[in-house]
């Protein structure tokens, strides 16, 4: 977990996107010339339809605060930006091209929040350790509660956080 500055600021919360994603093709048109293909496009929270990610985005509400999501084909974004489904994952690009991305997330994080913010991180180690820690050494308080777990681990601890916080 990283905290290196004493949050005074709003909270921002970082969802990493999911890798099961909506289908491309939501509905078939039949037209008079025969079927159609067809997609919607969709916000990216309700995008990404995996349990993971469906678990970390009822804890990051629970949390309040600014929702980003971090995306391999999108960067840093807000959640209700709107996307078709796409095929991109951080961990099957080149080293070149993470470098990238992790130099516009943080381009991106840098402009979206302010020195003194809380930035609570609930990526996977690929979407989070190329940028939070120089977004901390900016001076935001940044959190990876779920850093280090496995996804049977994450599931358990955003389980027992949910089941606590709407208990309380």
């Amino acid at each position: 977990m990283i905290q290196t500055h004493m949050s005074t600021g709003r909270v921002v919360v970082v969802v990493g996107c999911g890798k099961t994603k909506r289908r491309l093709v939501d509905r078939v048109v039949y037209a008079s010339t025969g079927m159609l293909a067809c997609w919607t496009s969709y916000r990216l929270d309700d995008l990404y339809v995996g349990n993971l990610f469906r678990a970390r985005l009822s804890y990051a509400r629970q949390l309040g605060g600014d929702l980003r999501i971090v995306s391999a084909f999108h960067g840093w974004r807000c959640a209700d930006f709107e996307s078709d489904p796409y095929d991109r994952c951080l961990t099957t690009m080149s080293a070149e091209a993470r470098n990238i991305w992790n130099a516009n997330v943080l381009w991106c994080a840098d402009q979206d929040t302010a020195p003194g913010d809380r930035v609570v991180v609930l990526a996977s180690g690929p979407y989070a350790d190329g940028w939070c820690a120089r977004l901390a050494a900016r001076g935001r308080t940044v959190e990876r509660p779920l850093a280090g777990m496995g996804i049977g681990e994450q599931l358990g601890w955003l389980k027992r956080a949910i089941a606590q916080a709407e208990a309380a």
